[in-house]
């Protein structure tokens, strides 16, 4: 299994944006756009940043040996737009990436979970969320692959796990503390899985970055509470903001 800190070495890597920008880890470019919801900047959570485990990483292996990415049929903004004439390169960037993604879950599917409808269900969803992306107005150069649920919600939980963990049994007598922030992490996380749930999954949108991992780095490993803070000022998730 990948370390369960790679998400935390990904909390690092956004620090190189303005946490308030369109690309940090707040999803605020996640607004109204005459009429529907949709991304006006990509700030969702991406496949190419979703931690893997062993198991993906074979998949991932047989589609590079196999070329099985060449046997991925597109959907149909996709498949349209591949056959344009004049296609751009941040388009002909994002079909390579989806047909490599796809080629590597589908063999997951078939070579560990062939028999789980919820699984497949879940390829089916993000296929389209990929596929009505491209239609987004706001699509260009850095709209990456959507990130697929459930790897992602897989290697965030075990992160999140794993960190408590190791925290409660390296400092016992901190154990009350250590608990009071499992807790809070945890709930950060039913919240996102809602959020996933009842709103973007309904609307075939990608979902956003999970944001308990960043809150750790910023707080406990950054010790950098009140910069953290600060990043919600003058934003719509004052409620994110709490230390504990």
């Amino acid at each position: 299994m990948a370390n369960p800190h790679s998400f935390i070495r990904i909390a690092e890597g956004d620090i190189l944006h303005d946490p308030k920008s369109p690309w940090s880890f707040l999803p605020t470019s996640l607004k109204q756009h005459e009429g529907n919801l949709i991304w006006t900047a990509p700030g969702y959570a991406t496949y190419g940043t979703t931690p893997t485990n062993d198991r993906i990483q074979y998949s991932s292996c047989a589609v590079y040996c196999y070329k099985l990415e060449q046997t991925v049929v597109l959907p149909p903004n996709l498949q349209k737009i591949q056959g344009s004439r004049n296609i751009a390169s941040f388009h002909r960037s994002y079909i390579a990436q989806f047909r490599n993604a796809a080629a590597t879950i589908e063999h997951y599917f078939k070579t560990i979970l062939p028999d789980d409808r919820s699984f497949e269900n879940a390829i089916q969803e993000w296929k389209q969320t990929c596929d009505k992306l491209i239609n987004n107005p706001f699509f260009s150069d850095g709209w990456d692959i959507p990130a697929f649920y459930p790897f992602y919600t897989d290697e965030s939980t075990k992160a999140l796990e794993f960190f408590f963990e190791k925290n409660k049994e390296a400092a016992p007598d901190k154990s009350t503390l250590w608990e009071k922030r499992h807790r809070s992490a945890r709930e950060m996380q039913d919240a996102w899985r809602q959020l996933y749930q009842y709103v973007t999954l309904p609307n075939n949108i990608p979902f956003p970055k999970s944001l308990w991992y960043r809150k750790l780095f910023y707080i406990h490993k950054r010790n950098l509470p009140e910069v953290w803070k600060e990043f919600f000022d003058g934003t719509t998730f004052n409620n994110l903001a709490t230390i504990e």
